[in-house]
C-alpha cells in the first residue's frame, strides 16, 4: 500500500471510531434511569383506564417475567 492509501484508511478508521464514540454517548445519556415523576402527565388527554386494564397489564409483565 502507498502512504496515500494508508493515510485515507487511517482518516476512515478515525471517522469510524468517531461515530461508534458519539453514538455510546447517545446511548449512556438515554439510559438514564427515569423516576415516575418523568412520567407525569405523559398520557394525560389519551383517554381514561380502568383498573382491570391496569391489573391487566399487571399479570401480563408477571407472566413475562417468568
Amino acid at each position: 500500500m502507498e502512504n496515500t492509501e494508508l493515510n485515507i484508511l487511517i482518516g476512515s478508521l478515525k471517522a469510524q471510531v468517531n461515530v461508534l464514540e458519539a453514538k455510546i454517548k447517545q446511548v449512556q445519556k438515554s439510559s438514564k434511569i427515569k423516576t415516575f415523576a418523568d412520567f407525569y402527565g405523559i398520557l394525560s388527554g389519551h383517554g381514561e383506564t380502568s383498573e382491570e386494564e391496569i391489573e391487566a397489564v399487571k399479570f401480563k409483565l408477571k407472566e413475562n417475567l417468568l
